[in-house]
């Protein structure tokens, strides 16, 4: 039987009883499957959100944390089986990107990402409905969880400022006492999965945009010997998906890369627990014809969080989409530039198929997380680039000593997309902004002046398909270090698209302009810039 879930989202899942749930990227929904009935229904969690954990112990799954449009969430919805009810609860601190597993009666989420990177650990225990904390011994995010015999195991993660983290926080349940040991690779976006007696963390990368590498190690933990052992992947990679049936772990997918060289992988490495070999299996997966969709990190933002872009196409020409670059000022442009690239996701034949359009969601994830303007270090990322730059620009919060940073491209977000821009050529560019009562459209002034530029064609194009007004300028402030206008100057058509509410992504409004704009696109044959 197939069926589609109610909408595209992140994956985050678990089972509990007969059932399998399915939540994420900040929308309430939750489809449901029934294994005994072979039916769908959907519930709806207290809160939208995404980057949030999931597990489940006894008769209850859990769904704890996360990031909501109000910021990191502290929330746990809980869903019983044998009830089919739902409850709330409430984890110690806020945060999201952490990670979860169970052992015995008890749920773990640990570590993730707060105002900083966390060391908490919030333990639910099942029998006794009650909840305790615990300390990670080093705090991190991304780290990969599983539990085996009576341990849980969190190992690796991301600590900041490049550096990825080789410990492995150990829970003994039994004991109620934790312990450490060390991966064989330091590595952050690593698989984990349990098969046997065989606790297993598989691939995962160091490094972010330009100086990504991937590993293809997996580290094991046999605990009826209490020892570790390594094999390798038959390919380096990670955000590996993992699973396990009988004595065999799969694991599949995920992305090859490392510096520019960024493609998704179609391996999957079959570790089999009942041979005596140290070399996996491994098969080809057969990849789709639907063309090409990767996710890659393209650097990180000031505060240490990753930036990233989602690439769907094979097309010559590219389209980028730039979703956040205000920050907390406008963080519906973040959700509509995530759902138009869900829905490109799973309807790629709708690019045009000499274009790839490149979506980035969160171009200032600092300015999300602290519901303000600029990033972490209270740069204008709108005034940072290098074309009539100024380190003190008028913004719509009026002059800001500073704010464009102490030069032109001084911010790592601003030369993420700069470099993002030059690496593929892209032919256009465009920056979702809000709000402006019944929208408007800005076209990219790269000559300053009243003449035409490269962009207006583009800019005509966006304002008859969105029946937004079009002007070139702002009349009551001066423009400095814009990117749409050093885009136009640069010979890549740039527009900037501000949405009627900074509340309402206007998806169905915004995605026949994002046609319109690739069909342009599309149609027109002019050598990329040099």
């Amino acid at each position: 039987m197939a069926r589609g879930r109610t909408s595209a989202r992140c994956r985050v899942a678990t089972t509990v009883g007969s059932k399998a749930l399915f939540v994420g990227d900040r929308e309430r929904a939750v489809d449901v499957y029934d294994a005994t009935m072979d039916t769908w229904s959907t519930a709806t969690l207290s809160q939208a959100r995404r980057d949030l954990a999931a597990t489940s112990v006894g008769t209850k799954a859990l769904f704890a944390g996360g990031s909501s449009h109000d910021g990191d969430s502290n929330r746990v919805d809980i869903y019983d089986s044998v009830t089919g009810s739902w409850s709330t609860a409430r984890l110690s601190q806020a945060r999201r990107d952490l990670a979860a597993t169970s052992v015995g009666t008890k749920a773990l989420f640990a570590g993730g990402m707060a105002d900083d990177y966390s060391k908490r650990v919030d333990i639910y225990d099942a029998v006794t409905d009650t909840w305790s904390t615990a300390t990670l011994s080093q705090a991190r995010q991304g780290l990969a969880a599983t539990s085996v015999g009576t341990k849980a195991l969190f190992a690796g993660g991301w600590t900041g400022r490049g550096n990825s983290s080789a410990v492995v926080d150990i829970y003994d349940a039994s004991m109620g006492q934790w312990s450490t040991a060390q991966l064989s690779q330091a590595r952050t976006d690593l698989a984990a999965t349990t098969v046997g007696s065989k606790a297993l963390f598989a691939g995962g990368s160091t490094g972010a945009g330009v100086t990504l590498i991937q590993h293809d190690v997996v580290d094991i933990y046999d605990a009826t010997t209490d020892a570790w052992s390594t094999v390798k992947l038959s390919q380096a990679r990670s955000l590996l998906t993992t699973t396990t049936v009988g004595t065999k772990a799969l694991f599949a997918g995920g992305l090859a890369a490392s510096g520019r060289d960024f493609r998704s992988s179609a391996r999957v490495d079959i570790y089999d627990a009942g041979m005596d070999t140290t070399i996996p299996q491994q098969t080809e997966a057969v990849a789709t014809p639907t063309g090409a969709i990767q996710t890659r990190a393209i650097g990180q933002s000031a505060g240490g969080r990753p930036l990233e872009a989602i690439l769907v196409g094979n097309g010559s020409e590219p389209v980028i989409f730039v979703g956040a670059l205000q920050g907390g000022a406008a963080p519906n442009t973040r959700d509509l530039v995530q759902q138009v690239a869900a829905y490109y996701t799973e309807n790629p034949t709708e690019i045009p198929p000499n274009v790839t359009a490149l979506f980035v969601p969160a171009l200032n994830p600092d300015g999300l997380a602290d519901s303000a303007r600029p990033n972490s270090r209270g740069i204008y990322l709108s005034n940072n680039w290098d074309i009539r730059w100024s380190p003190d620009p008028d913004t719509p919060e009026g002059r800001k000593s500073g704010g464009g940073g102490t030069q032109a491209f001084s911010e790592p977000e601003s030369r993420a997309l700069r470099d993002l821009v030059l690496e593929h050529k892209a032919r256009a560019v465009i920056f979702f902004q809000a709000a402006a009562p019944s929208g408007l459209v800005i076209p990219g002034e790269g000559p300053g002046t009243a003449e035409p530029t490269i962009s207006l064609p583009l800019a005509e194009l966006l304002s008859q398909t969105l029946g937004f007004r079009l002007i070139r300028t702002w009349s009551d402030r001066t423009i400095t270090g814009d990117p749409s206008d050093w885009l136009d100057r640069e010979g890549v058509m740039s527009v900037i698209v501000l949405l009627p509410t900074n509340t309402d992504p206007d998806f169905d409004r915004q995605k026949q302009g994002l046609a319109a704009a690739m069909q342009l696109v599309s149609q027109r044959q002019e050598p990329p810039p040099q």
